[in-house]
């Protein structure tokens, strides 16, 4: 095997190990019961009592009080890994309670410039966008708050830049501008389902191996570290000293505020402890304290220091760094921004978003421009008209506005000025079923090929497949799209998938479709898949 083959498949082997610690818990495939404790070498049962670290008891359930007994179980060395822990890098047994098996934690830290902070329902959509972004290499860490259904995540993505050097570690408040700026440009529905955005500084990043749900944190050494980086020795402090003294007395020291921000966030409670006791102890030997935290009037985006924690598989990673305007900007101001847009655009319903969304991934502006006839089936009350229609007035070709959105339902569409937007100018409503407007659009196309059809039609595959095949073969054999939401009803996800994955095939075969693509958008539920397809592959990737 090659370099890059096996490089490859390392990579491989590191996706499927994120998409398993993001994606559903399946603690049915686990062993349960008593095989748990089965010895696997010996097949004997193992000493339940030795894996809660107790002393034996004998058979009649009386303490040990002899040199010669001997437990009739078994005493492995080393214990058993937890199996929970190896899949999902959590154990369910988080909530104060000790958990009988081993926790192997990372035996080394796995570099990376930022983590984006979500729920575990879109955590695997954003895995595979930023894997799409930045490269499946660059995509370093995943790692979940908990083990329920429904929690916190984060994905840690790396610049892809090894070199350690001064300069380049310099650089790093660059670095982290460039990798959320090219989120926000690519993703910007998925940033907005971002809570947070973590920062690393290689400079000041320090890994502890601690207990699984962080006991054993050294707050006490952190926050000495991050005093004497950013207090006693800032270089700021120095060229403030040397003013003042060239103006004849001496600066009095800046008491430094410090935010953190701690995954799991229940880490933040024992950090700002620490915290207040060190201050307090300041007090008591009539000295101040380097450091407080956020409040009296300061908010946490007014601190000068960040302090980032991050529990990953047992292993802390800590980095702090200095809040400068810019990089409050790309990393808070990004996340408002990203969910200010989606307020202000005033959407007929959510469904514009899935366009709007599938229109940026997919790049179909190609296919939506001034002069494109595009359909949609099923489109009351009008969210992907919205979405075409913008995208057809902004993707405008010189004087060629011959293009028509045919919207085809039977119930009337949301455009109601001024308490809506104002419907496009080039739309053709036909209030009637699907199979009663293929003649209509026929007569209006006059010779002319469909560049688009589009069907957010609220059912399962088959089902919206048999509202669109009529018009597939008026779809241009050489420029033609076609994008689909399908929704899963009653079907266990596995066959809504399954369905969803043969109707790609379908088109390829039967209607020839060359490139296909089935992902969940962000704007879509948990029980609905998007389908696109293209007549023709496309030579730029996504």
């Amino acid at each position: 095997m090659t370099t890059t083959e096996t490089e490859t498949t390392e990579i491989e082997t590191m996706m499927r190990e994120h998409r398993i610690v993001l994606g559903a818990l399946h603690h049915h495939k686990l062993e349960k019961g008593k095989s748990l404790l089965l010895d696997k070498p010996s097949g004997r049962e193992i000493c339940r009592r030795f894996l809660q670290n107790l002393p034996c008891h004998t058979p009649e359930g009386r303490k040990n009080a002899t040199s010669d007994f001997e437990c009739q179980y078994v005493h492995p060395d080393p214990k058993p890994l937890c199996e929970r822990w190896q899949l999902y890098g959590t154990c369910a047994r988080d909530n104060g309670k000790k958990c009988w098996y081993a926790h192997e934690s990372l035996r080394t830290s796995r570099r990376f410039t930022i983590a984006f902070h979500t729920s575990t329902v879109f955590g695997l959509r954003l895995l595979e966008r930023c894997a799409e972004i930045y490269g499946a290499e660059n995509v370093t860490s995943a790692a979940r708050e908990r083990q329920e259904s429904v929690s916190g995540c984060v994905v840690c993505v790396s610049c892809g830049d090894d070199d350690s050097s001064e300069k380049e570690e310099a650089n790093n408040e660059a670095k982290v501008i460039k990798l959320i700026g090219k989120m926000k440009r690519n993703e910007p529905h998925g940033l907005s389902m971002c809570s947070r955005i973590y920062a690393r500084d290689e400079r000041t990043n320090e890994d502890q191996v601690v207990d699984f749900h962080g006991d054993g944190v050294e707050w006490r050494r952190i926050l000495e570290r991050v005093k004497e980086r950013w207090y006693s020795n800032r270089e700021e402090e120095k060229e403030e000293n040397q003013e003042g003294e060239n103006n004849g007395k001496r600066m009095k020291k800046k008491i430094r505020t410090v935010r953190i921000r701690c995954f799991p966030k229940e880490m933040e409670i024992e950090a700002y402890k620490a915290l207040d006791r060190l201050i307090e102890e300041a007090i008591g030997d009539d000295d101040v304290y380097g450091l407080t935290g956020p409040g009296k009037g300061i908010s946490a985006r007014e601190c000068d220091v960040a302090l980032d924690a991050m529990l990953i598989r047992g292993r802390l990673h800590v980095s702090s760094w200095r809040i400068t305007k810019e990089l409050d900007q790309s990393i808070n101001q990004a996340l408002i921004d990203a969910e200010n847009r989606r307020k202000d655009i005033r959407p007929l319903c959510r469904a514009f978003f899935k366009m709007e969304e599938a229109i940026l991934r997919f790049r179909l502006s190609e296919f939506i421009t001034s002069a494109s006839m595009v359909v949609d089936v099923g489109c009351a009350p009008g969210g992907w008209i919205q979405a075409l229609g913008d995208e057809m007035k902004g993707n405008s070709e010189t004087g060629d506005d011959s293009g028509i959105i045919f919207a085809v339902d039977p119930a009337r569409l949301g455009f109601k000025p001024p308490k809506t937007v104002e419907p496009p100018v080039n739309l053709v409503h036909l209030q009637k079923k699907i199979e009663e407007s293929i003649d209509d659009i026929h007569d209006k196309l006059n010779g002319e090929k469909l560049s688009l059809v589009a069907c957010d039609g609220n059912s399962s595959p088959m089902a919206v497949y048999r509202w669109v095949a009529p018009l597939l073969s008026m779809v241009d054999e050489t420029k033609g799209a076609l994008v689909l939401t399908m929704k899963n009803f009653v079907a266990g996800k596995r066959v809504f998938y399954e369905a969803s994955e043969e109707l790609a095939q379908k088109l390829k075969s039967e209607h020839q479709f060359e490139e296909t693509y089935l992902v969940p958008l962000f704007s879509n539920s948990t029980e609905e898949m998007t389908l696109v397809a293209f007549r023709k592959k496309r030579t730029t990737t996504r």
